[in-house]
């Protein structure tokens, strides 16, 4: 049966995703997307840095 994509998206309009397996450490409950996998910039990249 095929629907049209605006009729999906008003009944069910977020995506959802769990997570199967992680490769870093992770602290329940999980509120930031990114944690653990942002490394430091450079301090070449840091405005100011190294001055």
């Amino acid at each position: 049966m095929l629907h049209d994509r605006d009729i999906e998206r008003e009944v069910w309009p977020t995506e959802d995703y769990y997570l199967a397996r992680s490769h870093v450490e992770v602290s329940l409950p999980e509120n930031d997307l990114f944690a653990g996998v942002r490394p430091e910039p450079p301090a070449a990249l840091v405005p100011g840095a190294g001055t």
